[in-house]
Order: C-alpha cells, then structure tokens, then sequence
C-alpha cells in the first residue's frame, strides 16, 4: 500500500527540477501577465494554494490554437504532412480538482468515436499532481456536482499543504543557575517551535507511484502527527446548487423569460467560454501563403454572433437571446441528456469575470425558482440590463463583487 510521503515546502524547486528530469513540468505560475499554468522552469513564483490559474486546464490538453496538417501545391500532385502532437511526458503540478474534473466531461466528447487521436495522446502523456483544495472564495460550489476537492477522481497524486510544529535550530540565550555543584548543567529548556509548512502527497495510479518513486531521494515518510491532521481538512465549496433537478428536455425550458433577461444584461464578450473548462467548441480554418498553406483548429465561442453564420448569411441564432440560451442550454440540458453529467464543475470562473456578474450558479437557482413556483419572476427581473460589476480580492484571497464596482 502506498503511503503518504512528504517535503519541506523549500524543496519545491529541486522537487520540480527532478520531475523536470524525466517529464515536461506544468504548474501554476504567478507572472505579470496573470496567474496561469507555465512549463517549468519559468519566470515567477510557482504558487500553490486553493486559487485558480486564469485559463482552465483544457489549455494543456485542447490548445487555444493547434495545427492539423499543413500542405504543399508544389509538385505534380500535393503533398500533406500531417501535425505531430506528442514528444515528452508531462506532469501538471497542482491542478484543483475542478480543472480535473472538467477532463471527465471533454474525455466524454473526444475520446469517443471518432477518437481525437491528439486529444487521447496529451492524455495518455499526462500525469496529474492534483492539490488539495479548501475553497477559494464564494463563487466555489464544485461540490454541487459530486467532485471531492480535497481527493478529485482522476488525480494520479494528492498534494496536500501542511503547516506543522518543528524545532527551532536557532540556540537560544538563557540566564539560569546552575545548579548541581561540580559537573553539574544548566536544566534544559523544552526547544523552542515554530510552524513549518510540508507538502504530503500520495499516488493513486501507476503514473502516480513512477512519479513519486522518481521523487524517492527527496521524499521522507509522513509522520502519523501529519497524517492525522488530513482528517481535519474540509473545503468551503458549497453544495447547495440544485444542477441535477433541472429538467433535461429543452422543450421545458426553451421559453423561459429569464433568457431574455440574460439577453438584455450580456455584453457577448465571450468570456464566459473563453475561461470556461468545459467549453470546447473550436473552428477549423485554413491559411494559404503561395503554394503552401495549413489547416489548424482554434477555439471558438457560441455567445459569438458570427458562431453559426452560414454563407449564404443565413444565421439560425441571430440574438443574444439565443446565443444565451443556447450557452446555458447546452451546459444543463443537451449535454446531460447525451453525456449523463451537467457540463460545469462549479469552478466560478464565469461569474468572477464576467463584466456584468451573470453566474450560472444563479441561472440554475432561477429556473429551479421559476419552474418551482409556476412562472414567477426571480433574481434576473430585479436587476437593472448591462450592470456593471468589479471583482475585489482581498488580502485573504477572498472574492467579492458588487454591482457598479462599490466595494460594500
């Protein structure tokens, strides 16, 4: 049975330097251009903590932008050389189990046939560290979708941040008797404490054990006083948001109101899908430069106008009405009804940064409200179109927002 080792958390370098011997190394990296997922060794603080790297995890496993096949005209008949996804195994350090989780629901998609081969490759290449989390603030509530963030299925290791009691090395003056006549001591002083922060972790896979084994110099065995502080740790994700009530036909839903409630308040910005791990709707274009040209796929988002313009300019989702309920629609009732789980893992990345506060926390508790109550009004009838919002993040790491960008 494998057990728990641990580190001094002084030792994060050399422990991603080692890792960095055998795999390409992934962990969240705090840089001036925001907090994101970097290839070590990278410029910045490698942070780990219950917050969340801007970009989702599906950035390491569906590129933002990816080559399929590039081609040549050159020649009496073309020539095409098809992209080659692989190389080095990777390992992705410190991935909260929201992004993990959000894996099961794209798996759910590529992995089925016709199998994305450089999908299944970047799987099959990855090892994931996943970190422990305790909540980052109120936006949190991947609890509602049965995910453990302390212990997310699919994590091929937990990392766990411990602070415990150790000695202190530095000696300390004392000013006492002595005592005891001749070949006599000073009475000796319990040694001082001071909290020292370890990380814990433990593998559960085959990926797992070869990464903690190729750890093994700079791993210790985790004492039972560190252990049994593991049964303290809880998270502050809430679980109270009722995603699995809602009814899967969309013919109960299709006319709710609140979607042009929605519809009036939406910039179209986009960024709700953008940051979104589940969401991974992706356009396919070709660029020609002479003789020579590419095929590649980039992401792409359904809250964009021109998402299912046609060429003839036929455009089945000309409003923000439908291109919101289409957003929300597909997340809580297409995906479910094919897929057999609602397509969002309470990562709160939406309503942190969506400009004008939309939440699908509140989508979900407004059509349970509406459907509950036989067609009456709720939250999104309340609230003025386009309110603006701002994000404050305290020195806790706490998140709020407040219509207007008054911080209350």
């Amino acid at each position: 049975m494998t057990q728990w080792q641990q580190f001094k958390k002084e030792y994060l370098p050399a422990v991603l330097s080692k890792l960095d011997e055998k795999w390409d190394v992934f962990a969240p990296v705090e840089q001036e251009d925001g907090f994101r997922f970097k290839q070590m060794p990278a410029a910045g603080e490698v942070f780990l903590g219950p917050r969340k790297p801007l970009l989702p995890l599906k950035l390491l496993f569906l590129p933002e932008v990816e080559e399929l096949f590039s081609y040549s005209l050159k020649g009496v008949s073309p020539e095409l050389t098809q992209a080659v996804s692989g190389g080095r195994e990777r390992v992705i350090f410190g991935a909260l189990g929201c992004d993990i989780a959000s894996l099961d629901i794209l798996d759910r998609v590529f992995l089925t046939e016709p199998v994305d081969e450089a999908y299944r490759r970047r799987g099959e290449q990855a090892t994931l560290v996943a970190l422990a989390c305790v909540g980052e603030g109120p936006e949190c509530f991947c609890t509602s979708f049965g995910i453990d963030p302390l212990q997310p299925k699919g994590a091929d290791v937990i990392l766990v941040t411990l602070a415990n009691d150790t000695p202190q090395s530095e000696k300390k003056e004392t000013k006492q008797k002595f005592c005891g006549g001749a070949g006599g001591s000073f009475p000796k002083e319990p040694p001082a404490r001071r909290r020292q922060e370890v990380f814990l972790l433990k593998a559960f896979s085959k990926k797992g054990k070869r990464l903690v084994e190729a750890l093994r110099p700079l791993l210790t065995e985790a004492p039972q006083s560190d252990i049994a502080q593991l049964t303290d740790l809880s998270s502050n994700s809430r679980g109270d948001v009722p995603a699995d009530s809602l009814p899967r036909e969309e013919s109960e839903l299709w006319d709710l109101p609140l979607w042009k409630n929605l519809a009036s308040r939406c910039l179209g910005c986009g960024v709700c899908t953008l940051l979104c791990p589940t969401c991974y709707c992706f356009d396919v274009e070709d660029e020609r430069c002479g003789a020579a040209g590419k095929r590649f796929r980039a992401w792409d988002s359904c809250m964009s106008s021109c998402f299912t313009k046609m060429a003839g300019g036929d455009n089945p989702r000309p409003t923000k009405v439908e291109r919101v309920r289409q957003r929300f629609l597909h997340k809580l009732s297409y995906y479910p009804r094919e897929k057999e789980s609602v397509a969002c893992v309470g990562c709160g990345r939406c309503t942190v940064h969506c400009p004008v506060g939309i939440s699908i926390e509140d989508v979900i508790l407004e059509i349970n409200r509406f459907l509950a109550s036989g067609g009456e009004g709720g939250v999104f009838e309340k609230l003025p179109p386009s309110t603006p919002q701002k994000t404050f993040v305290d020195s806790a790491g706490q998140v709020s927002r407040t219509p207007g960008g008054k911080h209350e």
